[in-house]
């Protein structure tokens, strides 16, 4: 993108008063996109020059895929098989809603932490 191109979005957006964010990849995350909100924008100079630079209020951090594979949380999994092992001992001794209620909480919460296979 050039500086033009940007010059041209910002003329035609009608909202003034939004924050400016810098979108961030970061798997896994369920809502709005994940951001880093914007401390500056200036043009480079030196090494720089040529560049509008736009700097973020916290550090983002260029890492290669094989650096980020390395580098992500080894969760346990838990396998379809378990999880109907869990719901048929529900099933064969039905307790409380609150156990059912409980059961379905820990399976969203496997399925949103990536968990289940």
């Amino acid at each position: 993108m050039q500086v033009k191109e940007l010059k041209e979005l910002l003329k035609r957006s009608h909202r003034d008063g939004d924050n400016v964010s810098i979108c961030v990849f970061r798997p896994g995350t369920i809502g709005g996109t994940p951001a880093v909100p914007l401390k500056s924008a200036y043009a480079g100079f030196d090494w720089d020059q040529g560049k509008f630079l736009l700097e973020p209020e916290a550090p983002v951090e260029l890492v290669d895929s094989d650096v980020a594979a390395r580098n992500e949380p080894r969760l346990p999994t838990v396998s379809t098989l378990a999880l109907q092992q869990r719901l048929v001992d529900l099933l064969k001794n039905p307790k409380t809603n609150s156990d059912w209620n409980n059961a379905i909480r820990l399976f969203i919460s496997d399925v949103r932490r990536g968990r289940v296979r």
